[in-house]
């Protein structure tokens, strides 16, 4: 996240996640013989975020 204060009661943020486009992909096996198994894969895209906080 990158924050910049224009002034001392503004300041401006932008964010960005993922902005590959990336999916992830999980695997799990529990303990035992008959142990749970987890397979998951998340397809999210890229996320931007940008806002302001303005102080009164």
């Amino acid at each position: 996240m990158e924050v910049l204060d224009t002034t001392d009661a503004i300041q401006v943020y932008a964010d960005a996640i993922n902005i590959n486009g990336a999916g992830e992909e999980r695997f799990f096996r529990g303990g035992g013989l008959t142990g749970p198994v987890y397979n998951g894969n998340e397809q999210y895209g890229a996320t931007y975020q940008l806002g302001a906080r303005i102080r009164f």
